[in-house]
């Protein structure tokens, strides 16, 4: 459980508390913006405090009814420039912030198996002190093309910032850009379908503490971080 929740610390923008206030935490809290199977994402992530970069992929890569209400299965894949990639598949059916929601997890470091986690109660957390502002419509440069975004910025309690910019285009959670002061979060490309709208997980996850999670390997990997190149089947 601690290795996903760090997954969750780092793409929190490396410490910033402000994702209480949505911005950020519409990334990691999977508020999804009309959602279909096969919508992805993918970022770089800078670490200005540890001089690091990750890539991430976030993906939905599958659906299932949970009772009355309609389950996605949304995947984060964390890679960084040099070390095992870490895989996070949540079946959510509202935010992950949102008590109740989440109802399966799964993980993968390396090429360890995959492994089922026990998901726990979800309090509800607290309203928070703090402000969310939007500055208006700015254009933001990717490696996609310029992206007309609405720009946020968040502040909260302890006077710390993150700027946001947002545009529903980019599916699916609409997130283009977000700055801090522990690093930065900048959209490479989105699209539907293809292999990067496809679960990385292949094999069915082994319980919790089980000894084949003990015999499992993890690998050390380095990326191309070049990531406009289109997958075949891939829609833009």
């Amino acid at each position: 459980m601690k290795r996903w929740l760090s997954i969750v610390l780092l793409l929190v923008l490396l410490g910033t508390r402000t994702h209480a206030q949505g911005g950020v935490g519409d990334l990691l809290g999977g508020k999804l913006v009309n959602p279909k199977v096969g919508q992805w994402a993918m970022y770089k992530l800078i670490d200005a405090k540890e001089n690091k970069k990750y890539f991430i992929r976030q993906a939905i890569v599958d659906k299932e009814k949970v009772g009355r209400k309609t389950g996605y299965w949304v995947e984060l894949e964390v890679i960084p420039e040099l070390g095992y990639r870490t895989i996070l598949k949540m079946l959510l059916v509202g935010p992950a912030s949102e008590a109740g929601s989440i109802k399966r997890i799964i993980q993968k470091d390396g090429n360890s198996m995959a492994v089922s986690l026990p998901v726990f109660d979800q309090p509800k957390e607290a309203t928070k002190g703090g402000t969310r502002k939007s500055l208006g419509k700015e254009d933001v440069i990717t490696p996609k093309g310029v992206l007309k975004s609405e720009r946020i910025m968040i502040t909260s309690e302890d006077g710390s910032v993150v700027d946001l910019w947002l545009n529903d285009k980019v599916r699916p959670t609409g997130v283009v850009r977000a700055r801090a002061s522990g690093g930065e979060l900048i959209l490479q490309d989105y699209g539907s379908g293809g292999k990067s709208g496809r679960t990385a997980i292949v094999e069915n996850p082994v319980p919790y503490n089980s000894q084949a999670i003990r015999q499992g390997k993890k690998t050390q990997v380095r990326i191309n971080t070049n990531v406009t190149k289109k997958d075949e089947g891939e829609e833009k």
